[in-house]
């Protein structure tokens, strides 16, 4: 399934398929407000973006804005995460959460993505719209203690019957 192989938009942006140097680069300049990502090493990034997991990464003028994807634990089940870099602007986010939403609508055609899920941090203020704006329902499920730091999350999912 390909969304995007080497997408031009808005400009000087391009959408491209992510690698772990990308993966690695993305994090070391991470804001601080982004889906946390459990383990910052190559080899989980070499994971994460591995098929039949997909994987994203944004990039404008030479700077990597965000990254993100849909990996895969087992066909039928998969997690969304996202990435974003402190050059990421206001623009930037909304143009990437349009992208994410269609490489979720996209991957559920397919029953090996039926379920989707992602957790957002209980304590950001964007979490119900950004949930939303994804097409995930519901007001989703607290997962208490779930960040490597002990923070609480809020578990949401998208099935497709």
């Amino acid at each position: 399934m390909s969304v995007a192989t080497h997408t031009a938009v808005d400009g000087g942006i391009r959408i491209v398929p992510l690698t772990p140097e990308v993966l690695m680069l993305a994090l070391a300049c991470m804001r601080g407000d982004e889906l946390t990502l459990a383990l910052h090493t190559e080899a989980w990034a070499r994971k994460i973006i591995a098929p039949p997991s997909i994987a994203y990464a944004v990039l404008e003028g030479g700077y990597i804005l965000g990254a993100g994807g849909l990996f895969q634990h087992w066909p039928g089940r998969g997690d969304m995460w996202m990435v974003v870099t402190r050059f990421a602007r206001r623009r930037h986010l909304a143009l990437g959460t349009r992208f994410a939403r269609r490489v979720v609508d996209a991957a559920q055609a397919y029953a090996d993505w039926r379920r989707v899920e992602v957790c957002l941090p209980l304590m950001a203020p964007w979490r119900k719209s950004f949930a939303r704006a994804l097409g995930f329902a519901g007001a989703g499920q607290l997962q208490e203690a779930w960040g490597p730091d002990g923070a609480a999350y809020v578990l949401y999912a998208r099935v497709v019957r």
